[in-house]
């Protein structure tokens, strides 16, 4: 099956799952039947092949490469992962790629919340490390690190409070946390693929922070927006229905 028909199929099982019993309201609900009618007649995919329920097709992985300032994601990957239901480890030892694995709608949000992330602070590190260039080399580094760490601290509050309060609306709306069902689905298709993970441990010590520099990543953490996506892109649709 060539690749855009199978993205098209994710797409329409994606908005299968938007549903009442799935925490949506009756009008999102509405919408995506009206969207998945739309794609079938405009796609001419046969419903057989959206109601393929084989769990194993369901799931997936995929790779990562990280760029630019990847010791940001490695801090963010549990709230990523917490955050889009997905497991993400890394494949490489030198931490450039990474791998999420979970539903092909979950792990497509990874990979877009990935790229919005980078993206984001690879252009606010750039302009604040332009204007640290009257310092010397250690001190730069030093507000360079600060910057990205409180950056980081808030986007991951950002993350966990987003998830925390999906959490909520699904318990009140449908009396249990689907995010909870899901993720534990995730853990036994992992099992089930024979994936072992191995725990890392860090030996780095607590690093030394300029706290002006640290704030200022803070207020820049503030701004981020997960909505940021590319106009038209299946991962900022992707994105954007997570967040409803």
């Amino acid at each position: 099956m060539p690749e855009n028909r199978n993205r098209i199929i994710e797409k329409i099982r994606a908005l299968k799952a938007k549903t009442t019993g799935n925490g949506c309201t009756e009008a999102e609900a509405m919408a995506a039947a009206e969207m998945i009618d739309k794609m079938l007649r405009k796609h001419g995919v046969d419903v057989a092949e959206i109601d393929d329920l084989d769990p194993a097709k369901q799931f997936g992985e995929h790779v990562v490469k990280i760029e630019g300032w990847r010791e940001i994601i490695e801090a963010l990957l549990s709230s990523i992962g917490d955050y889009t239901t997905t497991i993400p480890y890394f494949t490489s030892r030198d931490h450039q790629t990474v791998t999420f694995f979970g539903r092909r709608e979950n792990i497509e949000l990874a990979d877009y919340l990935v790229d919005v992330i980078m993206r984001t602070v690879n252009t606010e590190a750039f302009a604040f490390s332009f204007t640290q260039g009257h310092f010397g080399a250690s001190d730069q580094a030093m507000k360079e690190r600060s910057f990205l760490i409180g950056m980081g601290l808030r986007i991951k509050e950002k993350l966990e409070t987003m998830k925390d309060e999906r959490s909520k609306y699904y318990v009140r709306e449908t009396g249990r946390d689907l995010v909870v069902d899901e993720m534990e689905e995730t853990r036994r298709m992992l099992r089930e693929n024979g994936i072992q993970l191995t725990k890392c441990t860090s030996k780095s010590r607590r690093p030394q922070i300029d706290r002006d520099a640290f704030d200022r990543g803070q207020r820049e953490g503030d701004n981020f927006s997960i909505n940021a996506g590319v106009k038209g892109s299946n991962r900022a649709s992707a994105g954007q229905a997570l967040l409803q």
